[in-house]
């Protein structure tokens, strides 16, 4: 039975808490405060609790490089970054090297955001995860996908973002991995020998190409106040 992630009221109170073990507006190794939005990058991925809840695959290992991340009104035309980086985002820690900064974004309301994925990790990869697959518990089949595309992102959010004057607002990226992985079908992927799933293989290159596609459709946003 594939991992099934948690629905979107669920999902905000993970982001919430995430952000303050992780990227809190409290957390004494931010910068002082120079601006009117805290941004952070985030899965939506939470290892089970228990191994009766445990999923048929467990991520060890995830990590995207974006830079030059953009809110974007309907009545302009404007692409200035309100995020330069390069940043390097653990998603599994749902940590960023270097922090994101404070970002300064004027009032109003935001349906479109841009990121590029860029190839920016070590060999020069994009995305790089690594994980377990364990179809019925006992025998554990290793896997690993990289990438090393580099793709501008676009993000609609049909509600908005409200930025509002004189006020600090709390917005998170999550990437879906529940998606991108649960679209897998890993009985006819080829494993090596050893059972190493390796989606970098030349036998697996449509698994390949799915994992990648779905990762480009992958992101929302989410404003936690």
């Amino acid at each position: 039975m594939h991992y099934k992630y948690l629905i979107p009221l669920i999902l905000l109170s993970i982001i919430a808490g995430s952000s303050c073990q992780k990227d809190s507006i409290i957390d004494n190794d931010l910068p002082v405060i120079d601006g009117n939005v805290v941004l952070n990058i985030v899965s939506n991925y939470r290892k089970p609790s228990n191994a009766r809840n445990e999923p048929n695959y467990i991520f060890t290992d995830v990590k995207i490089a974006v830079d030059q991340i953009t809110f974007l009104k309907k009545e302009t035309n404007s692409s200035n970054p309100d995020f330069e980086g390069p940043f390097i985002c653990d998603l599994i820690e749902n940590t960023t090297e270097p922090q994101l900064p404070y970002g300064n974004i004027d009032e109003g309301n935001y349906q479109l955001f841009q990121l590029d994925i860029i190839s920016a990790l070590d060999s020069s990869l994009s995305i790089d995860i690594h994980g377990n697959y364990h179809p019925n518990g006992v025998v554990i089949h290793p896997f690993h996908y990289s990438t090393t595309i580099e793709e501008s992102i676009s993000i609609i959010n049909t509600m908005g973002i409200d930025i509002i004057e004189d006020s600090l607002h709390q917005v998170s990226i999550v990437v879906d991995l529940a998606y991108i992985f649960d679209g897998v079908d890993y009985e006819s992927a080829y494993y090596e020998e050893d059972g190493f799933l390796d989606f970098n293989a030349e036998g697996n290159l449509e698994h390949h190409e799915g994992i990648t596609n779905r990762f480009l459709e992958g992101f929302s946003m989410y404003q936690l106040k």
